[in-house]
């Protein structure tokens, strides 16, 4: 059976939420698994997809290595704009509210994307009135 090799960009618009564990002829391996997943494909490709395909999918993180984030708790949202996002930074010594743009999320961590430069220091909790 001749082998087919795409390359394309994809974005998930669903993933189960129970993995299974998967074994092969060597046994199970540690983090390895199968889990069902539907996805948005870009791009094109000479092939057409056709119900009943097998792929196997290598999956490529966000990663940026000057990338400033800030715990998600420390990360608050205007009552008035909820477009709108803040955190409270310390600057002489008290704390100032400081507008900022989030980017990604990655699990308990947030992107900061405008706002903030490296070595500012910020408030886990907002601080009392």
């Amino acid at each position: 059976m001749p082998v087919i090799r795409w390359l394309f960009a994809a974005t998930f618009d669903r993933v189960c939420v129970s993995a299974m564990q998967r074994s092969s002829g060597l046994g199970p391996r540690k983090g390895a698994g199968t889990f069902e997943a539907r996805l948005n494909l870009t791009g094109k490709w000479s092939e057409p997809l056709v119900a009943g395909m097998d792929c196997d999918v290598k999956l490529v993180p966000y990663k940026k290595a000057d990338a400033i984030a800030a715990p998600a708790k420390t990360v608050f949202t205007d009552e008035l704009d909820e477009t709108q996002r803040y955190v409270f930074v310390v600057k002489e010594g008290k704390p100032a509210k400081q507008p900022v743009k989030v980017g990604r999320a990655s699990g308990e961590r947030l992107e900061i994307t405008e706002g903030l430069k490296a070595g500012d220091e910020i408030l886990l909790d907002k601080p009392a009135e």
